[in-house]
């Protein structure tokens, strides 16, 4: 209906727009339910679970996210800051759609609907080989009173994916099973690198996603590597994007000098 109307109406920059904006809008939120439905049907491979090897990868980086993470916790503004940052993933993923379709940017609209989906792929097959319940089990014993990581894996959910037997999902709900790489952090660096155009909203996203970065760990119950891996996905997702638009668009080239 939308298309036929825009088909029809006067041209304008807002008829030319709208229906490749209301597609995109529909392609990300099937690429989403699809993305949740992998993410738990992977997890019946039942692989062994690699917190051992996380936890090891984040002391050889220096982390020591007790310590850290006790730290956020007595600074309530900072926990606070971390906690919205955290939250805009969503938003973020809208954003792109809407910047780069106003602004009539279709090769950057078109690199990251084809990035998102293979950061999404490539997130869902690590994780489905080396899966891990993230590291809130490091703070069991520690007094924390601000952090609630309300991002963290619902490791019940995940135990019982492991288990044979059908999965009955109660009224907890959906939960994200992708520990690492982080898919938090990969989704809005892919988001960052398809507005880098943009430069506003380019240099808004980086600071917003530096503290996004932080947030997995004091909001989302990551360990630090994940978002290591998160930013490592989201380059290699971009990159292998941009060569399979590149590589499309020298073949219908070729065709059409054929």
């Amino acid at each position: 209906m939308l298309d036929g109307y825009c088909r029809i109406a006067t041209p304008s920059t807002l008829t030319r727009t709208a229906p490749k904006i209301s597609y995109a809008v529909f392609f990300l939120a099937i690429t989403c339910a699809i993305g949740i439905y992998a993410s738990y049907s992977t997890q019946r491979l039942g692989m062994p679970l690699r917190d051992d090897l996380f936890v090891a990868m984040d002391r050889a980086l220096g982390v020591d996210l007790p310590t850290f993470l006790q730290w956020i916790d007595q600074r309530l503004l900072l926990a606070e800051v971390f906690r919205h940052a955290y939250a805009t993933m969503a938003l973020q993923m809208v954003a792109p759609i809407l910047i780069l379709g106003f602004a009539e940017h279709e090769q950057e609209l078109r690199s990251y609907l084809v990035a998102l989906p293979l950061a999404l792929i490539l997130t869902i097959a690590v994780a489905a080989f080396a899966p891990s319940t993230g590291s809130v089990w490091l703070t069991e014993h520690l007094n924390l009173n601000v952090l609630h990581f309300t991002g963290q894996t619902p490791v019940d959910q995940l135990r019982r994916l492991r288990e044979a037997g059908p999965l009955v999902i109660g009224n907890e709900g959906l939960g994200g099973l992708l520990a690492f790489p982080s898919f938090h952090v990969a989704s809005t660096m892919v988001v960052t690198l398809s507005l880098r155009a943009i430069r506003p909203a380019f240099f808004g996203l980086l600071s917003i996603n530096a503290l996004l970065i932080i947030g997995t760990i004091t909001e989302g119950g990551h360990y630090a590597v994940d978002s290591i891996g998160g930013i490592a996905t989201a380059f290699a997702a971009y990159s292998l994007a941009e060569k399979i638009l590149r590589f499309r668009r020298s073949a219908e080239s070729l065709e059409r000098h054929a």
